[in-house]
């Protein structure tokens, strides 16, 4: 394996830094704003993602008897998650 096959791998990988894999579509933004944009997008889709998947378990509470409920930790962890999630959104949609 060659190096350099690596290094444009993983630039490409950085390059494509959006929700949806591709650059942030606003070009009359500073390079480090596109970024900080497109990252905040990709963990907002991921708190959306997290968000389904404790509404999911919710209904799992309601509906399913005790011993099918999840883990009380994997609660916490999707809680937990989400939170690191928003935190990081916060931090990347405010200007520099």
């Amino acid at each position: 394996m060659r190096g350099c096959a690596l290094w444009g791998c993983l630039k490409g990988i950085r390059d494509g830094d959006g929700a949806d894999g591709l650059p942030w579509p606003e070009t009359d933004l500073p390079p480090g704003r596109e970024q900080a944009m497109a990252h905040a997008e990709r963990a907002a889709v991921g708190m959306l993602i997290v968000a389904e998947m404790l509404h999911a378990a919710e209904r799992c509470r309601s509906m399913a008897t005790p011993d099918r409920h999840l883990d009380e930790g994997l609660i916490d962890g999707l809680f937990f998650a989400c939170r690191g999630l928003a935190e990081r959104v916060c931090r990347d949609i405010r200007p520099a």
